[in-house]
Formats: C-alpha cells, sequence, structure tokens
C-alpha cells in the first residue's frame, strides 16, 4: 500500500513542480469554495470519529482540536484563500555571483519533490498542509490521527475533487488510511519516494521520529508560548490582548503560556488584568501568598509547582481544576523589571511544557539553569 502511494506521490510530484503561479492559485481557490460546498459531508464525517472518541478516554483539548463546525470549516477555506496573495517560491533567485573564472552560479528556490507529513488530532491541518504544499510545488502524503482519520478522508476527497475539477492529478494530496502503527515507522523509512518528513505533534510523535527515520525530516524544539507586554504597549489594548490569547480557545498549541508584563504596566494595571483573567474562569496556582489586589480571589495556593511531567501526583492534582489554568510566581523584589505568570493552555490532564522564571537581570542562558535547578 505505502510503495504504491509513494510510487503515485512521485509521479503527481513531476506534474505539480511544473504548474504556473496562476494556476496553482486557481486550484487553491476552487479548494477553498470545495471545502464550503461540501461541509455536511465533512462535519458528518467528523461526528463518526467524535462518536468512536468516546471509547478512546481523549482528553477535552484533544476532543476539541477533533472538532470540526460549520466556523472550523470556514476557517479553512479562508487559511486556503489567505495562501493565493503570497509569493510563489518556486524559481525565486534568491542569490547569484560570478567566480573569478567568469562562471555564473544562482541560488534558485525549487520543490522538495514529496513532502510527508505526520500530525495529531487537527483535522484542519489535512487541508492547511495540502494548499502550502501545493503553493510551494510539492506533492505531499499525509499521516493523521487514528482518531480523526474520518474526517482527514472527508476532507482530502474533497481536496482531491477540486485537483480533478482543475484536470490535475488528484495523487498530488494522498492520505495513509491504516490505523496500523507500524504503518507510521514504515512510512518514516520510505526513502525511494518520500524526500522529507515534517512532523507536528508532541514529544511522542517526535522522538519516534528521531529513532526510526530514514527520510530527512524537520523538528521544531518544544514551544512555549509568550506574550510580553512592554511598557509602551497600548493600555487600551492590553486586556482584549491577554484574554483573547488565553482564553479564546485555550486547547491550541498557540494559547498563551506564559504571561511576561512590565513593572510599570503591572503597578498600573495588573489588578485589572488578574481580575479579568477570573472573569474568565481562569484559575490561579501560585507559590507565593497573592498580590494584595487579588487577596480576597479564590486562588490555589501550594507550596511546591506541579510537576510539568506526567506522573501519577501530577494527574491527580490537576484533576482538582475545572477552569483554564495560570500559573503565577511573584517576584521577591518590587522593582524588578518583569512580573511572570505561567498560563498552562489546555484543559486539565493536557500539560506538557516547561516553565521558568527570571528577570531582566539574567540573561536568557542563566535563566535556562535557572528553569533547571526547578526542575
Amino acid at each position: 500500500m505505502l510503495k504504491q502511494i509513494g510510487t503515485q506521490a512521485k509521479d503527481a510530484a513531476a506534474e505539480i513542480a511544473v504548474l504556473s503561479t496562476d494556476k496553482k492559485n486557481q486550484i487553491l481557490q476552487s479548494m477553498a469554495d470545495e471545502l464550503l460546498k461540501n461541509s455536511k459531508k465533512i462535519l458528518d464525517a467528523n461526528k463518526i470519529d467524535l462518536k468512536n472518541s468516546k471509547d478512546l478516554d481523549l482528553t477535552p483539548a484533544l476532543i476539541d482540536r477533533l472538532s470540526l463546525s460549520e466556523e472550523r470549516i470556514n476557517g479553512m477555506a479562508n487559511g486556503l484563500l489567505k495562501i493565493i496573495p503570497l509569493e510563489d517560491p518556486v524559481g525565486n533567485i534568491t542569490d547569484s555571483w560570478k567566480t573569478d573564472e567568469g562562471l555564473h552560479i544562482k541560488k534558485i528556490r525549487s520543490p522538495f519533490g514529496v513532502i510527508g507529513v505526520i500530525y495529531e488530532a487537527r483535522p484542519n491541518v489535512t487541508s492547511d498542509v495540502s494548499g502550502l504544499c501545493l503553493k510551494s510545488g510539492n506533492a505531499v502524503i499525509l499521516r493523521g490521527s487514528s482518531y480523526c482519520l474520518d474526517s482527514n478522508i472527508a476532507i482530502l476527497e474533497v481536496l482531491q475533487n477540486s485537483l480533478s475539477l482543475n484536470n490535475c492529478n488528484k495523487n498530488i494530496f494522498q492520505i495513509i488510511e491504516s490505523k496500523d502503527r507500524q504503518d507510521t515507522i514504515e512510512f518514516m523509512n520510505l526513502t525511494e519516494f518520500v524526500d522529507l518528513i515534517v512532523p507536528r505533534g508532541g514529544k511522542g510523535l517526535i522522538q519516534t521520529l528521531v529513532d526510526n527515520s530514514k527520510v530527512p525530516f524537520i523538528l521544531d524544539g518544544d514551544g512555549n508560548v509568550h506574550l510580553y507586554i512592554h511598557q509602551d504597549a497600548k493600555k487600551e489594548h492590553i486586556i482584549d490582548i491577554v484574554i483573547n490569547s488565553k482564553v479564546q480557545r485555550p486547547g491550541v498549541c498557540n494559547a498563551l503560556e506564559t504571561l511576561l508584563i512590565n513593572s510599570e504596566i503591572y503597578q498600573d494595571m495588573g489588578s485589572l488584568i488578574i481580575e479579568e483573567l477570573l472573569e474568565n474562569k481562569v484559575e490561579f496556582v501560585l507559590t507565593e501568598d497573592p498580590v494584595e489586589a487579588v487577596k480576597n480571589a479564590n486562588i490555589i495556593v501550594t507550596d511546591t509547582w506541579i510537576s510539568m511531567g506526567q506522573d501519577d501526583e501530577y494527574q491527580a492534582r490537576v484533576k482538582a481544576f475545572d477552569g483554564y489554568q495560570v500559573n503565577m510566581e511573584m517576584l521577591s523584589n518590587a522593582s524588578d523589571d518583569w512580573i511572570f505568570l505561567h498560563c498552562l493552555p489546555r484543559k486539565p490532564h493536557e500539560v506538557d511544557d516547561e516553565v521558568f522564571y527570571s528577570n531582566r537581570s539574567l540573561v536568557w542562558e542563566e535563566a535556562e539553569n535557572r528553569m533547571k535547578e526547578l526542575y
């Protein structure tokens, strides 16, 4: 099965590599249109995944990422439309020079060929990745989570239909329909067909790739989403930005995790920011007594930080919380330039990030050492 998919992808890659920019943009527009026209088909498939997920003990955050709606499908379509005005990278000359011997050399961007993308949870990635690979002239083989396979297949079929409507090879976009984990390992070793693998997932997926893949891959590091409020920030926008970055959709990977506040801003607006977070059911876990502004608030105070690991003690503590969470450490020196709030971005049970705290006198290397001391 995988070799057949790989062979089809190689053939499709040769075709897409020479598509004009206008043709690719035309397909992207068609993809967006078809997603909207076929929203019922996609939502019906998503309902199957959601029904099956009840037997899998998925976390609330994963269920949120798995769930689709008309609004989210509109967002997928809009995401494709946003790719259209982007510069086509294929054929772009990034540098050129002439050697002493008179040889003209150019660095020209060209497609990889076949890109494999392994991703977890969110079906919208099927659409996002397909659009980006199309614009960059690459065929793509998708490997999504087994628990959202029906949603991914439905979305892919719609996108493949867009290719057919534009007289292009539908195998430019393909998906591995197997739920067998061993097929993922085999996919990582298809060096004959796959030129690059890009993973989108947690530490477990990343480590599996590192341990098993023979195909070249691109990794990003563990993230910790920061928002820094500078002393020159426009005060009328601060609270709206903080609340939006944390509360709008806490289950996604770019939800706020650490809030850094300049001391002048904190002295002026700290209580308002904290009160607004509390109004939105964000809970605080503090290592020290609450600041005066929130002395009477319903805040959990603990003598130790919750472990960032997935051990039993951690699970028991996190299950005790019902809302979105913010960890906050009050710096002992009131004149420090930064006040640190650490926001756990997901619903209970779904925390995998690490935290560190410092002030302006520490460079980032020292802050990293501080983090190691804490954990």
